[in-house]
């Protein structure tokens, strides 16, 4: 009795059950605050990806020209995308998707979400930095052509503009302390902002390696501090929470540690232009490599510099932790 069997025949046809898109081909991209989102560039276009589920949620109707810079407010509600055709866009940023409904299948079904402001030529030159603030209120961008412009996201003109950058500016901070609670509005204006904060500074750090620090509720136009101690262009710039301490660093293989609490404290700030407020370097710490980004994860209250911990990545690949 022949107990052989004949060969399995094999599927030649499968049915598509997912289809992971391209996340990220070149440029900039941003993580919303509570983790759940993912912004990226796909060649021209923003994608907006649900970390979750790891689907592709929506994508962002561009210009057809690439990505130069993109931020996401910290309350999760809107994004803020500059082109290289120097235009300015702000989209609003759909909600996280229940774990009911489901994804799309592909880029080509994804929804396309539209602008709802546009500024057409925001700069001279491109915009290759952003932040915004605490309370989504506003959106710094800072360009090429060595000017720093401060928009209101919900109306989407200027509130502030500041010029005399020694070239192309590399990185931007705010630096905002609370003087009373915040207006208990779904939407915060930039009106209530300013109200709410008894500081709002704005840090920028420029290729001439200098570091100035802005007033936002002053008229001046020029820096009321002007931190020298870069000898190459800084990256990244951070403020502690409490406001006291801020932390530079950049491709000198350097991290410094600025004292802005006993500076703003001891110094009132003068309304005349050209009046500057000393700014002391508390600590220099060497780290041996180009920093291309750079951030405080915690700052001991009250204490000194010793209680800050700060994380580096540069060229070598590695991110560190310092003490």
């Amino acid at each position: 009795m022949n107990t052989s069997h004949a060969p399995r025949k094999l599927r030649t046809t499968f049915r598509k059950t997912k289809v992971i898109s391209p996340l990220h081909t070149s440029g900039p991209f941003a993580v919303s605050s509570d983790g759940r989102s993912l912004v990226t560039c796909v060649d021209d276009e923003v994608v907006l990806t649900d970390v979750d589920s790891a689907s592709e949620r929506c994508r962002f109707k561009g210009d057809t020209t690439p990505v130069t810079a993109l931020a996401i407010t910290p309350s999760n509600t809107h994004l803020i995308v500059v082109y290289t055709s120097l235009a300015l866009r702000i989209y609003e940023l759909p909600q996280p998707s229940s774990s009911t409904e489901p994804p799309p299948t592909s880029s080509t079904t994804s929804p396309h979400i539209p602008w709802v402001r546009q500024i057409a030529r925001a700069h001279d030159g491109p915009v290759h930095v952003l932040a915004t603030d605490p309370t989504s209120s506003y959106v710094a961008s800072g360009s090429a052509d060595g000017h720093v412009k401060v928009w209101d996201i919900h109306r989407g003109y200027v509130t502030h503009h500041y010029g005399a950058h020694g070239g192309v500016v590399s990185a931007l901070a705010f630096d905002l302390q609370k003087a009373s609670s915040l207006p208990s509005k779904k939407k915060i204006d930039s009106a209530d902002a300013t109200a709410a904060w008894k500081s709002m500074r704005l840090i920028t750090g420029s290729v001439d390696s200098r570091v100035r620090i802005f007033d936002l509720k002053l008229a001046r136009t020029d820096p009321v501090a002007v931190l020298e101690g870069h000898i190459s262009v800084p990256r990244s710039l951070s403020v502690s929470s409490d406001g006291k301490w801020l932390v530079t660093s950049g491709r000198d293989s350097v991290i410094l540690v600025w004292d802005l609490h006993s500076a703003f404290s001891s110094q009132s700030v003068s309304t005349k232009k050209g009046t500057r407020v000393e700014v002391k370097l508390a600590k220099t710490v060497p780290v041996l490599e180009r920093v291309e980004a750079a951030g405080i994860l915690t700052a001991a209250d009250g204490g000194d510099e010793k209680g800050l911990k700060v994380f580096t990545a540069g060229e070598k690949g590695v991110v560190k932790v310092w003490d």
